[in-house]
């Protein structure tokens, strides 16, 4: 019942040792494989619970824009969303209080109530959630992130700007050659910018308040409001020497952790850009092709500005996005059982972390 290739990443990594013994039943051999898929589904059943918790991006104070948090290798977060939303009026004095203290500091938004995505992107749904002030991207998957202060609130989607599905049939061949491409959008006088995701493994770039200094023409009210796709194709640096940007040649990137203090996309960088009408102009259509503009004229070009760190702040995370979710959760479960010299004595050992035996009955204390 698999659709996709990319749902077999689970098995292909699943450890289930397989028996080749011409008397299996000596040792009990089979039931490893029957005890190692117990746990397995135990771990999905697990990751079943987290599977609506859907994580967000906070970006803006005029308004509130929310950017998916996406897992490539788990279906229901299998979507790249950006969406307009509302909130209680004073639980957005709350946020905005937070945010003055430490304007650099990405806040998360959890829906609290099990919402799939399809029924969050819909205009007008409204649903509880949740402020998170400290996000680790090497925990999610393991135990649930801890709430703020700013909690059991609504959440209003005013206004769908992009969802789309990152399915293995929705990707691109191959990454951008020239280029590294975003979406642009926001208010008159704040806009943001979240990577545009065309092919798996990759990475999210988003950074809110960010400025554009413009050489030829300029983004309307109307487009601003819709989402354009901005193409980063030069880094200005500091001696103010040119470095072409080729998405093509840097993927896949490094884990985050090991992104270092030279990465491209931090504060107070500047790139030069070309902004175009998003050719899938819907915002509920699917790739391949949704940075195809090779053949459309740049309305405008200019110079982008990643903000100060006390105007707004960068998210980064090419491990998350990237990560396979069972793994994730049985890194600290891989059984390693020992059999003895004397294959007919039932006494084994069994060493784990949290499994007792081998022995399917006890699969259900886990």
């Amino acid at each position: 019942s698999l659709k996709e290739l990319a749902e077999l990443s689970a098995i292909r990594n699943t450890k289930i040792p397989i028996c080749t013994n011409r008397i299996p039943s000596v040792a009990n051999h089979t039931k490893i494989p029957i005890h190692s898929s117990r746990i397995l589904s135990v771990e999905e059943t697990q990751l079943s619970k987290k599977s609506h918790n859907h994580l967000f991006v906070i970006q803006g104070t005029d308004e509130i824009y929310l950017v998916h948090l996406p897992l490539f290798q788990l279906e229901t977060h299998r979507y790249q969303v950006i969406i307009k939303v509302e909130i209680p009026k004073k639980i957005m004095e709350l946020y905005k209080d937070l945010r003055k203290k430490n304007p650099l500091k990405v806040l998360l938004l959890c829906y609290q109530e099990n919402a799939t995505i399809d029924q969050i992107a819909i205009e007008g749904s409204s649903f509880k959630a949740h402020i998170i002030e400290n996000f680790d991207l090497y925990t999610v998957l393991k135990e649930r992130p801890k709430m703020s202060s700013i909690k059991n609130f609504k959440v209003k989607t005013t206004k769908l700007l992009k969802k789309r599905n990152l399915g293995l049939s929705y990707q691109d061949k191959d990454y951008p050659i020239d280029r590294i491409p975003f979406y642009l959008y926001g208010t008159e006088n704040q806009l943001h910018i979240d990577h545009i995701l065309l092919k798996s493994p990759s990475i999210q770039l988003s950074a809110e308040n960010v400025q554009i200094k413009f050489t030829s023409g300029k983004l309307k009210c109307e487009q601003k409001e819709r989402g354009v796709i901005v193409h980063m194709i030069a880094k200005e640096e500091m001696d103010d020497s040119i470095i072409d940007l080729c998405e093509v040649a840097m993927q896949p990137f490094p884990d985050t952790k090991y992104l270092g203090n030279s990465f491209f996309f931090k504060t107070n960088s500047q790139f030069h850009i070309e902004l175009y009408e998003d050719p899938a102009f819907e915002p509920t259509l699917n790739g391949p092709g949704l940075d195809n503009v090779n053949h459309i004229t740049p309305f405008a070009t200019g110079k982008l500005i990643l903000p100060s760190m006390s105007k707004g702040g960068l998210y980064i995370d090419s491990h998350l996005i990237n990560a396979d979710p069972i793994i994730e959760i049985s890194k600290n479960k891989i059984v390693k059982c020992t059999i003895p010299s004397e294959p007919w004595k039932k006494n084994r050992k069994c060493k784990s972390n949290n499994v007792k035996t081998l022995y399917p009955r006890e699969a259900s204390s886990l």
